[in-house]
């Protein structure tokens, strides 16, 4: 209980924060919540006052501490030596032969859908996954498709994937070169593992093949950014991406 030393400073600004993204609580959880909202007030005035290459800000997830995001929203941490599969690193010709931009932007080319939500899933592979394919799908078409990524949380787990509790964009992938994909409009997404209900009457994208970046190199990494299209990638989102902003994110924790 944190009652008898609250201090009320930024009271008038966590009201604003709870009518903007609609936060609905008691009376005991909002002072538990404006606890959480005032300490990530501080942490975000203190970083920005550091000269880093990326800015932290409040988004709808500026009343969770830092453990109660991390269970709520992270992938439980997924040993690679468990997956049935090993992934194979295996270059490919086109890396050595393109140039690389100074900057590239797949939105402006109908690369990219809208941003999407993946809620309290830990589904972020398959939404890394969909994206990548989508972006493959309309340079391949012509047409920017809107994919499933319910169809790979509910489908997928002979690859290797475990719905909402973590799984690897390759391995849904490989589920989409062997089946094919529906569409988001007819397989929306419900946030939460269920049974597999993949119609291939409404399937919206097909695959023939994934190509793994050598890991560790980010030459391959710069060149299929610059002339592929959106990357899948997986990274660490450690203690600031909870409140990331805006700039370049790094972390070497």
């Amino acid at each position: 209980n944190h009652s008898q030393y609250i201090d009320y400073k930024n009271l008038e600004e966590f009201i604003q924060f709870i009518d903007k993204y609609d936060k609905h609580y008691n009376e005991s959880m909002f002072w538990s919540r404006y606890w959480s909202f005032s300490e990530n007030l501080e942490r975000i005035d203190h970083f920005n006052n550091q000269n880093y290459s990326y800015t932290l800000g409040i988004n709808q997830f500026a009343d969770l501490s830092p453990s109660e995001f991390k269970s709520i929203y992270l992938s439980s941490s997924l040993n690679v030596d468990n997956i049935s599969y090993k992934l194979s690193y295996t270059s490919d010709d086109l890396f050595k032969t393109l140039n690389i931009p100074t900057s590239i932007d797949w939105r402006a080319k109908s690369f990219v859908t809208p941003v999407k939500d993946q809620k309290q899933c830990g589904s972020c592979w398959a939404f890394s996954a969909i994206g990548a394919i989508e972006g493959q799908h309309a340079n391949h078409t012509g047409n920017l498709t809107s994919l499933s990524e319910q169809n790979l949380v509910d489908c997928s787990g002979e690859y290797g994937n475990y719905g909402c509790d973590g799984g690897w964009p390759e391995a849904a992938m490989r589920y989409v070169v062997a089946n094919g994909v529906d569409t988001e409009t007819s397989y929306p997404y419900k946030a939460q593992d269920g049974t597999c209900n993949f119609n291939k009457s409404n399937i919206g994208s097909h695959l023939t093949r994934t190509v793994n970046i050598t890991n560790g190199s980010m030459t391959e990494l710069y060149h299929s950014i610059a002339n592929v299209g959106p990357i899948s990638i997986a990274i660490d989102a450690g203690y600031n991406f909870q409140l990331y902003s805006s700039g370049i994110y790094t972390d070497h924790s």
